[in-house]
C-alpha cells in the first residue's frame, strides 16, 4: 500500500511539473510572439519583401521593371509572409534575443547597418561569387582550371 502511494505520488509530482513546464513554454511562447511585433515594427516585414522583389525585378528589362513590382506587391500576402516569419522567429530565436535584436535595428546605429547592409551584401557578393567559381573550376578540373581538363 505504501509503495502504490509513494507511485501515485511521483505520478502526480510528474504530471504537475510536466504541466507547469508546457505553461511556462507557453506563456515564453506567447511573451516572444508579442516581442516579435514590436521587431516588425522595428523591421517591417514589407521592407523585407519589397526588397527582395526589387532584386528579382533586376532581372527584368529596365521598361518593365515597375510594372513587375507594381504586380509582385499586388499579389504577395504581406500577413502571410509576417505569419510565417514570426514563427520562424520565435522558433529560433530566445525572448532575451528578440528584445535584444529590436533595440539595435531601432537603434541609429542599426538603421545605418540596415541601410548600408544591401550594398555591402551586393559588394561582397559579386567577389564570393568569383571566388567560388574559381574554386570550383579547381576542384573539379585542377589547378589550370579547365586548361588542365583530360583530353
Amino acid at each position: 500500500m505504501r509503495k502504490i502511494l509513494l507511485l501515485t505520488m511521483t505520478v502526480s509530482l510528474a504530471v504537475v511539473g510536466s504541466v507547469g513546464a508546457y505553461a511556462a513554454a507557453e506563456d515564453d511562447l506567447a511573451q516572444k510572439k508579442v516581442l516579435a511585433q514590436d521587431f516588425f515594427e522595428v523591421r517591417p516585414v514589407s521592407d523585407a519583401a519589397d526588397f527582395a522583389i526589387a532584386q528579382i525585378a533586376q532581372t527584368k528589362p529596365e521598361a518593365e521593371r515597375n510594372l513587375f513590382i507594381k504586380q509582385m506587391r499586388v499579389n504577395m500576402d504581406y500577413a502571410r509572409l509576417e505569419a510565417e516569419m514570426t514563427k520562424v522567429l520565435v522558433n529560433t530565436y530566445s525572448a532575451e534575443e528578440i528584445k535584444a535584436m529590436t533595440a539595435f535595428y531601432g537603434s541609429d546605429v542599426g538603421k545605418s547597418i540596415m541601410d548600408k547592409q544591401s550594398s555591402f551584401q551586393q559588394g561582397v557578393s559579386n567577389v564570393l561569387s568569383t571566388m567560388l567559381d574559381e574554386a570550383f573550376m579547381k576542384a573539379n578540373y585542377g589547378s589550370n582550371g579547365l586548361q588542365s581538363r583530360p583530353q
